[in-house]
């Protein structure tokens, strides 16, 4: 089996083409990603079927990752070589990616539910599936201590926790480039997270703080959200860092 190691905004991933690959099969490939992935030298593993373009992502742990956003981004500049248009499917959900060298633009219209307000400890919080179950805190106390506090809110609510911090215009709610810290189910604290990412940009902008777009400031790199119609625009950049063999 090859695989292809890839920087995504941050995140580090392997990327394997796999022919006949279902997801019944998934399990059979648990031990080779905790393997690949061992003491935290990647945040996941993408698994590729070539005849049908369908994606899976797993975990660090084994476990299925469910949509991957930098996932997609770094199988869509694996098939199509830096320099095309590729239709991919993860979760259910179609999408079409644009690679332009290292830059790689998704267009997806991803399945959501509706935004959960809630209250951790009296502090809001922002719940939401984007596929992915995520919750959104806006500027969380300064002793919620990371990724310690993320990780017991994760354990708590099973979901991937996002940790948002605003920079405010003097005077209004614009945010300045949102500061975003992630943390994720079966994988810990992760340089970046596209599905972290939309889930953010549809909280800021269910609270009017941003319009139609907004760049997020992740550990690993920048991610741009924009809404265009009824689809959601997610780039970043890419960079291909080795191939192996196991």
């Amino acid at each position: 089996m090859q695989a292809d190691l890839y920087s995504a905004s941050g995140n580090i991933l392997w990327v394997s083409v796999v022919s006949g690959l279902q997801a019944a099969n998934l399990p059979d490939y648990a031990a080779v990603t905790q393997s690949l992935c061992q003491d935290k030298q990647a945040d996941g593993v993408l698994l590729i079927n070539p005849e049908t373009h369908e994606v899976w992502m797993l975990n660090p742990d084994g476990s299925n990752g469910g949509f991957c956003g930098n996932g997609l981004q770094a199988v869509a500049c694996h098939l199509s070589k830096g320099s095309s248009e590729i239709e991919l499917e993860m979760s259910g959900v179609k999408i079409q990616a644009r690679c332009q060298g290292h830059q790689v633009e998704l267009v997806l219209a991803p399945k959501m539910s509706s935004i959960k307000a809630i209250k951790l400890e009296g502090v809001s919080a922002y719940q939401l599936t984007v596929p992915n179950p995520h919750c959104v805190i806006l500027d969380p106390p300064q002793n919620w201590g990371f990724p310690e506090k993320a990780r017991d809110i994760c354990e708590q609510l099973g979901c991937n926790v996002e940790f948002v911090f605003l920079s405010r215009a003097q005077e209004g709610i614009q945010a300045i480039m949102p500061r975003v810290l992630v943390y994720e189910r079966g994988a810990g604290p992760t340089g970046a997270c596209g599905s972290g990412a939309i889930a953010t940009f549809k909280v800021l902008q269910n609270l009017n703080v941003v319009t139609d777009q907004v760049t997020l400031a992740f550990p690993g790199g920048n991610l741009t959200v924009c809404r265009q119609e009824d689809k959601l625009l997610l780039s970043g950049l890419v960079k291909w860092i080795k191939t192996t063999c196991i």
